[in-house]
């Protein structure tokens, strides 16, 4: 492993836009109670469907997932095609193109202190002598992220 490069995220929800919550500034997690959702696959490695089952767990429920997408993308198109509600983060938020989705804050202070506070700290790594052009770019991107207070 060559270098590293983080910064903080946070928790949204994706909705359709006709959703009866895509209006809200804010929202509860326990306001999903009733609702499926769409889900990453629960990896080890994987952040989001975790948390999203410990938020779930934190405020009496079960999540129930109506569908596992491999991605977040297909997530996304599923969210647009009204299957379910999307735990994803406020950076998939700022750069999602699908007009049909709505993203809102999840606000609120988590009954398990494991999962306070709310944010997500994002990490990346990559071997020190990969110079492959590809890398170059996204490295170079993810960095731009990192120096910039105002994208996470």
């Amino acid at each position: 492993m060559g270098r590293w490069a983080h910064g903080p995220d946070s928790l949204v929800v994706a909705l359709p836009d006709t959703h009866p919550l895509a209006d809200a500034r804010h929202l509860s997690i326990a306001q999903f109670a009733e609702e499926s959702f769409v889900s990453l696959p629960p990896r080890e490695e994987a952040i989001l469907p975790g948390r999203l089952r410990r938020l779930a767990h934190a405020n009496g429920f079960v999540p129930e997932i109506i569908q596992v997408a491999p991605d977040t993308q297909t997530a996304l198109a599923h969210v647009s095609a009204e299957v379910g509600c999307h735990l994803t983060l406020a950076s998939v938020a700022r750069n999602a193109t699908d007009s049909p989705v709505v993203f809102v804050p999840i606000d609120e202070t988590p009954l398990d202190a494991d999962l306070s506070p709310l944010d997500v700290d994002l990490r990346v790594a990559w071997r020190r002598d990969d110079n492959t052009p590809a890398l170059r770019v996204v490295l170079d991107e993810v960095l731009r992220l990192a120096d910039d207070p105002g994208i996470f």
